[in-house]
């Protein structure tokens, strides 16, 4: 811990600086773009050089939609600290310093961390709308303002994730780095189209998570969405609305059904990028390479083309990287619909009418938290208290119904959040499934690595 930048955090209520959020009693002070202490007469590890005193060798190219420090990164945590959030905040907290330690060390990463914690806008909750903790490279400070979070409060369902979006895109990003965003939700963004959604026409602040997912790829941030299950399942777009999010800043979504995996999908993530940022140069060259030759040819080709063919030269030649490969499926079947909106407002106009959902008739449940740990048994019910909270009010158990409804669905976990709502589970056919396994491992380049590193490398370029 002996690289400490300023330990901040921002309400975006107007309470900067709150009382009542702890500040490490070793921190100091430090302009927020200095990089981990180097001395800036020596070239780092992996940055290309010339040498100054042969004319003849040229100096380093970069190629325009490369980033000129990949060894650097900047990763942000985007979390959702609604009532239901618990054990993946709980799982953050045990597991920060290990995901920071394993990150550095890979490939000596200088890296810095930031997290922005969020809730919903008032009326739906009054603690906060959105906290920044600015990055930091100091264990002791990252894991004091990852121990801030708690989970508590709510609303409607949909919570402020676009408004918790805006103040990460905000953050002081290093220009050069890679930068990469790990969202972590179990509830969509206000705006989507779902029933009882408190501000159905989006951030009462204005921020579009469409139109903020697109500046994140023109400013190199990739995100990598964590979407938590069974809570996520029971919103007629939440998983289309992660999916959406990873395709256009060309990050990966992942689901998990218990807070286990956490910190291997964010190790992972974090991983990956790094290793396709340096390599992103020599993808970028093949792509000219090949457009040049095709264009000589007199060929036209089409990117999936072109993709399939710089994915074929570079795997020929041995070029491998790292990749973060789980077995989860993220059902989205509006994904490609979704993607392709400059906005929610187009989204809203172009998507179907949406199902009653669990939250249809009321707000978030308290025991949220329990549930997603609850045995799988079709016998299980749901508790509540004796006095009831206004997130449960309304809300209308029909077990029969539900059991009717779906008497082909496997899952028990949406049987019983449709049993919440007195709805038919979805059908185990379109039912998304939890990673099992993550791992990171060194292997070919592949053509959706390629892709996504032409579409960030263009994206760029044009902006």
């Amino acid at each position: 811990d002996q690289h400490l930048t300023r330990f901040e955090t921002h309400n975006k209520m107007g309470n900067a600086n709150s009382s009542s959020t702890p500040k490490p009693a070793d921190d100091v002070a430090a302009t927020e773009t200095t990089p981990t202490a180097t001395d800036p007469s020596t070239p780092t590890e992996g940055t290309p050089t010339a040498t100054a005193t042969d004319p003849s060798t040229p100096a380093t190219k970069q190629r325009p939609g490369t980033q000129p420090h990949p060894e650097e990164l900047d990763l942000v945590f985007v979390v959702d600290c609604t009532a239901s959030m618990g054990s993946y905040i709980e799982a953050a907290q045990n597991n920060i310093r290990k995901i920071m330690e394993r990150i550095v060390a890979f490939e000596k990463t200088d890296a810095r961390f930031g997290l922005v914690a969020y809730r919903d806008h008032p009326p739906q909750d009054r603690t906060f709308v959105t906290r920044t903790f600015d990055f930091t490279s100091s264990r002791k400070t990252m894991q004091s303002s990852i121990d801030w979070m708690s989970a508590q409060g709510g609303g409607d369902g949909p919570e402020a994730v676009a408004a918790g979006l805006k103040a990460a895109v905000d953050m002081d990003w290093r220009k050069g780095a890679t930068k990469v965003m790990i969202l972590i939700a179990d509830a969509p963004p206000h705006g989507l189209g779902e029933s009882g959604d408190g501000f159905p026409n989006g951030c009462p602040d204005g921020n579009d998570p469409l139109e903020l997912a697109r500046t994140m790829l023109q400013r190199g941030i990739t995100c990598y969405p964590v979407g938590c299950e069974p809570a996520l399942g029971q919103y007629n777009f939440a998983r289309d609305f992660m999916c959406t999010l990873a395709r256009i800043t060309e990050g990966q979504a992942v689901t998990l059904s218990s807070a286990e995996l956490l910190a291997d999908v964010i190790i992972g993530g974090a991983q990956e990028e790094v290793a396709l940022e340096k390599i992103m140069d020599e993808v970028s060259q093949e792509v000219e390479e090949e457009q040049a030759a095709a264009t000589a040819r007199g060929e036209a080709l089409d990117e999936e083309e072109l993709c399939t063919r710089v994915q074929f030269k570079l795997k020929s030649r041995g070029t491998r990287t790292r990749q973060m490969k789980h077995d989860s499926k993220m059902s989205a079947p509006q994904a490609d619909t979704m993607s392709g909106m400059e906005s929610l407002a187009a989204w809203r106009k172009a998507a179907p009418a949406p199902a009653p959902s669990a939250y249809a008739y009321g707000e978030e449940l308290d025991g949220l938290e329990e549930c997603a740990e609850m045995p799988r048994s079709r016998s299980a019910k749901p508790t509540r208290s004796k006095k009831k909270s206004k997130r449960t009010r309304g809300l209308s158990f029909s077990l029969s119904a539900a059991r009717r409804a779906s008497a082909d669905s496997d899952d028990e976990e949406e049987l019983y959040f449709a049993t919440m709502a007195g709805a038919a589970a979805p059908s185990s056919k379109s039912a998304s499934v939890g990673a099992t396994t993550v791992t990171v491992e060194d292997d070919y380049i592949s053509r959706d690595q390629v892709m996504r590193c032409m579409k960030k490398s263009a994206a760029r370029s044009k902006h």
